[in-house]
Formats: structure tokens, C-alpha cells, sequence
């Protein structure tokens, strides 16, 4: 869906959108268009799974395939998110695809955290990123109603919504839910600090 809106916000006055996965893609594809109206072009990361192309190519569909971006894998999970793994304070992890969760999976393995992730809920987009993260036991995994962003940040017990936000780091505690960017978390103190001068005992609880 926020695809879609993109592509309006940008000018193209017919956007279509499938139901949020390949097998939906594909099925639009042939209810609309014929081998044989024209070029497909599939505008791509640097990585993709291939699934798309070769079921459209099977069906005499000719497909072309466009990298538009390269997306590089971390290679660490950063102090700020080791410290909060190691700390237990990382209630939901929210993986909005495959190779996302697949690499979040290898980076636990490596610095030693895989035990945390039992107190973790892992909410995914869809359920093919649910099966990536299989490898680790978590505390539940969620999938999305709907493979969009507003869909997939589900709380336990209430819903959560956003729009237009990315990036994002969710701690829930019984008394306080955080939403924080991811690269500003360290002014989570400064929160703290406001907290403690209204003499909240939020701050003795989040110190």
C-alpha cells in the first residue's frame, strides 16, 4: 500500500496493488495482462529472490529486471542494541522481510544473544519473514493482519499504529510503551530526566 501511494505521490496516475506478496502479485498480473501486451519491468533491489520473474517467465511473461538500490547487511547489532538485548529490555522486534529477519538471526547467533530473544516478540510483515526467523526461539511470533507497516506494530494486548515512519524501536513495559527512531534512542534520558523533574515514578521504574 505505501508503494502505491509512492508511485501516485510521483505522478503515475494508474497504480494497482496485490494483495501483498508474490503469489498475489502474480495473480494480478494475469488478470490484467497479457504475455503478449508488452514488456514487465520489475523495478528491484540488488537482491531478489527470483520468485517473481520466474513464475511470470514460465508463463511466457517477459520480464525485465531493474536494481534500482543495493541494501547492505549489518555486520554487528550495534552497542545500543547489544546493550538492550543484554539488559533484557527488548520486549517486540518488528522484521519487515526476509532477509531482514535472516540476517537479525545470524547477528544474535554470533554476539551470544539467542537466549534473550525467548523474552522478544517477533512481529513480521508476512509469513515468509516469520519462517526466517524460526531458527531462534522467541517469545511469540506475530504476522500481520496486512503486509503493511501500520498493520505489523501490534501489541500484545493493544494495537499500535503509525504512518509514514520507518526504523523504529518499540519497548513495552507494564506501565509505559516507548516509540523511539532508532538513531536517536540515546535521547531516551532525556525522557528520564523530564520524568524525574515531575517527580513521576516512571523514573525510578526506567532509570
Amino acid at each position: 500500500v505505501s508503494t502505491a501511494s509512492t508511485a501516485r505521490a510521483y505522478g503515475f496516475t494508474y497504480v494497482d496493488t496485490a494483495g501483498g506478496n508474490v503469489r498475489d502479485l502474480v495473480a494480478l498480473i494475469k488478470n490484467k495482462w497479457r504475455p503478449n501486451s508488452g514488456k514487465l519491468i520489475h523495478a528491484a533491489g540488488h537482491v531478489v529472490s527470483g520468485q517473481l520473474t520466474g513464475e511470470l517467465t514460465d508463463s511466457v511473461y517477459e520480464v525485465r529486471i531493474i536494481s534500482l538500490y543495493e541494501a547492505r547487511a549489518a555486520d554487528t547489532l550495534g552497542n545500543q542494541l547489544s546493550k538492550v538485548m543484554c539488559e533484557g529490555a527488548l520486549n517486540y522486534a518488528l522484521f519487515f522481510s526476509p532477509r531482514t529477519a535472516s540476517t537479525f538471526v545470524s547477528l544474535v547467533t554470533d554476539a551470544g544473544f539467542r537466549d534473550a530473544c525467548e523474552h522478544v516478540e517477533a512481529i513480521c510483515l508476512s509469513s515468509a519473514v516469520a519462517e526466517a526467523l524460526e531458527l531462534v526461539q522467541w517469545r511469540r511470533i506475530t504476522v500481520a493482519a496486512e503486509p503493511d507497516q501500520n498493520s505489523l506494530l501490534v501489541a500484545q494486548d493493544r494495537l499500535l499504529a503509525t504512518v509514514g515512519v520507518s526504523d523504529l524501536v518499540v519497548v513495552d513495559t507494564p506501565d509505559a510503551i516507548l516509540v523511539a527512531d532508532k538513531n536517536h534512542v540515546q535521547s531516551i534520558k532525556d525522557i528520564v530526566q523530564n520524568l524525574r523533574r515531575d517527580s513521576r515514578s516512571e523514573s525510578i521504574n526506567h532509570s
